[in-house]
């Protein structure tokens, strides 16, 4: 017997709280649903994790640029 995994149906063991038995069957498309829902910050596309790589850098870069800053008013010019 050939089991198609597009229509075949998924048998996942947890508790269910509208369900007087330990098991759920979802299809397919419910597990997918449920992945999606419950999606992990750590799972990025490319485009998202540039995104957070670049606002990373940005603030890394700004907290730089205001340390530099205040080091350079701190030691004042040595010739006045």
């Amino acid at each position: 017997m050939d089991v198609d995994p597009t229509t075949a149906a998924v048998v996942v063991v947890g508790e269910a709280s509208s369900c007087s038995t330990p098991y759920v069957v979802l299809r397919p498309a419910e597990v997918d649903a449920l992945a999606s829902s419950s999606a992990s910050p750590f799972r990025l596309t490319l485009a998202e994790g540039s995104a957070v790589s670049v606002a990373i850098l940005g603030v890394w870069a700004t907290a730089w640029a205001f340390k530099a800053l205040s080091r350079a008013l701190k030691a004042g010019d040595p010739e006045t």
